[in-house]
C-alpha cells in the first residue's frame, strides 16, 4: 500500500509536466491527439486506424561491410542490396509530419535512419539528413564506427545529426571481430569515436548526441563492466547502455540459440524475455502504431521484416497514406485482432509490441481493458484467417530466394464488422 502512496506524487507530476507541454506547444497537442487516436483504435479493435503513421525506421541502405553473430542480415537476407534514391527519400520525407513521429507531448520528432544496413555508407547521407531538418524532423543514426571516415565524421557534424548510437560490441579486437566479422576492428572505431568527440567538443557542438552501446551476449560478458567504466567522463561522448539482446522474428536459430545462452548467465535478460512473453499475450500494437520502410520503397509492419516477408505497400506506385488504411494492413490488423499471428513474418516472434509497448499513455481506458483482454479483442475469440495469397509476400522462408511480387491493384473489400 506504501509503494502506491508513493506513486502518487510521481505520478501528479508528470500529469502536470505533460499539461504544461500541451498547453504551450501546439505540435505537442497534435502529437498527443495523434497518439490518442490510435491507441483508441487498437484498444477497439478497429482494423482501419484513426491516427496518422509513424515511419518508424527508414533504411536508407542495405549495404553494410558487417558479418555480425546477432543479425538476421547475416544469416537469411536474400533481398537485393542497393541505396535509396534521394528522390524518393525525400518523397517519403514531405508525406510525414513532425508530430505523427512524436510518442509522447514534448518528445523529438525524430526520423530513424537505420534498418538492415549500415547508414554510414549511404551515398546520399549528407543530403538525406538536410532534408529531415529542414522538414523540422530529428536524426537518429545506429551505426558501427569502425565503419567511419574522416570526410563521413565531418559531414555528420556539418548536418547536424542529432544523435548517433555508435555500437561498440567488444572492447579488443578479438572480441568486436568475433562478434562483427573482420570489418568491425575496435582499433578503428575507438579512434573514430575519439575523433569524432574531439571535433563536436572543439565546435562547441552539442550534437550528435553520442551514445554508445554494447549489445550484451555471451562472446562479450566478460566485457560489461569494462565498457561501462572506460567510456565514462571522456568530453564529447553523452553516455553509454549495456542493450539487451535480440531474436528478431525468431526463426533463426543461430540467434535464438544465443539468447538462450545468454538467459542462462544474464538475469536481466531473463527478465526481459519474460517482459516479452508479457507483451505477446495481446495483438501486437505495431500494425496501428507504424511502419518500417526498406530503400526499395517496399512498407513492412515493423523493423523485425529484414527481408521484406509481409509487405504491406510500394511507395514507388502508392503514397503513405493509402498503404497505412490500404488493404493489406486492414488484413494483418483483422488477423491479430482474431488471434491469428501464422502469416510467414510473425509465426515465430515473442517481441510483440517491444519497443513501443501497449497502449496505455494517451488513452487511458487502455490500461483498465488491457487487464480483460482487450475486451471487445478477447471477445472475438478465433476466427477464420485471412487468406494467405491476399499478400505481397516473397516466398523467401522456404529457400526459394527473393522474388519481388507486384502489388495488387487496390481493391474496395468489405467494412470490418463492428465490434
Amino acid at each position: 500500500m506504501q509503494g502506491k502512496i508513493d506513486t502518487l506524487p510521481r505520478r501528479w507530476r508528470r500529469f502536470s509536466e505533460s499539461a504544461r507541454v500541451l498547453l504551450r506547444d501546439p505540435l505537442a497537442r497534435e502529437a498527443w491527439w495523434n497518439n490518442f487516436l490510435k491507441e483508441l483504435s487498437y484498444t477497439h479493435a478497429q482494423v482501419r486506424s484513426l491516427g496518422r503513421p509513424q515511419v518508424f525506421e527508414i533504411e536508407t541502405t542495405n549495404r553494410c561491410p558487417f558479418a555480425c553473430v546477432m543479425c538476421p542480415r547475416t544469416y537469411a537476407m536474400t533481398r537485393p542490396v542497393g541505396d535509396m534514391d534521394i528522390g524518393l527519400f525525400r518523397e517519403l520525407i514531405d508525406q510525414m509530419h513532425p508530430a505523427w513521429q512524436m510518442d509522447k507531448p514534448g518528445g523529438r520528432p525524430l526520423v530513424r535512419l537505420l534498418h538492415y544496413g549500415e547508414p554510414f555508407v549511404y551515398r546520399h547521407f549528407a543530403e538525406s539528413i538536410q532534408h529531415c531538418h529542414r522538414r523540422g524532423f530529428q536524426v537518429l543514426l545506429s551505426s558501427n564506427p569502425a565503419v567511419w571516415t574522416e570526410h563521413r565524421i565531418q559531414q555528420a557534424l556539418d548536418t547536424g545529426v542529432d544523435e548517433i548510437m555508435a555500437m561498440v560490441d567488444g572492447m579488443d579486437d578479438e572480441t568486436s571481430t568475433a562478434i562483427r566479422g573482420s570489418a568491425a576492428g575496435y582499433a578503428r572505431a575507438e579512434a573514430n569515436i575519439r575523433r569524432l568527440a574531439e571535433l563536436k567538443v572543439k565546435r562547441g557542438s552539442r550534437s550528435p548526441y553520442l551514445v554508445l552501446a554494447m549489445i550484451k551476449q555471451p562472446r562479450n560478458a566478460h566485457q560489461w563492466e569494462l565498457f561501462t567504466h572506460y567510456w565514462k567522463g571522456i568530453e564529447g561522448i553523452d553516455g553509454t547502455y549495456l542493450a539487451h539482446y535480440s531474436v528478431f522474428d525468431g526463426s533463426i536459430r543461430d540467434i535464438n540459440r544465443i539468447n538462450d545462452t545468454l538467459m542462462k548467465r544474464d538475469s536481466s535478460q531473463a527478465e526481459q524475455y519474460a517482459r516479452q512473453l508479457r507483451l505477446s499475450r495481446f495483438p501486437c500494437y505495431y500494425p496501428w502504431h507504424s511502419v518500417a520502410v526498406t530503400w526499395s520503397g517496399e512498407v513492412v509492419p515493423c523493423c523485425r521484416d529484414y527481408n521484406c516477408t509481409l509487405v504491406l505497400g510500394d511507395l514507388n506506385r502508392q503514397s503513405l497514406h493509402q498503404i497505412w488504411n490500404g488493404s493489406l494492413i486492414r488484413h494483418l490488423r483483422r488477423a491479430f485482432i482474431r488471434g491469428r499471428r501464422d502469416n510467414n513474418l510473425c509465426r515465430h516472434c515473442v517481441e510483440a509490441s517491444l519497443e513501443i509497448g501497449l497502449p496505455g499513455r494517451h488513452y487511458a481506458p487502455a490500461s483498465f481493458l488491457r487487464r480483460r483482454g482487450y475486451g471487445k479483442m478477447h471477445q472475438m475469440g478465433s476466427s477464420p484467417g485471412i487468406d494467405e495469397r491476399s499478400w505481397s509476400t516473397p516466398q523467401n522462408l522456404s529457400g526459394g530466394g527473393y522474388k519481388r511480387q507486384a502489388i495488387p491493384a487496390r481493391q474496395e473489400e468489405e467494412e470490418p464488422v463492428a465490434v
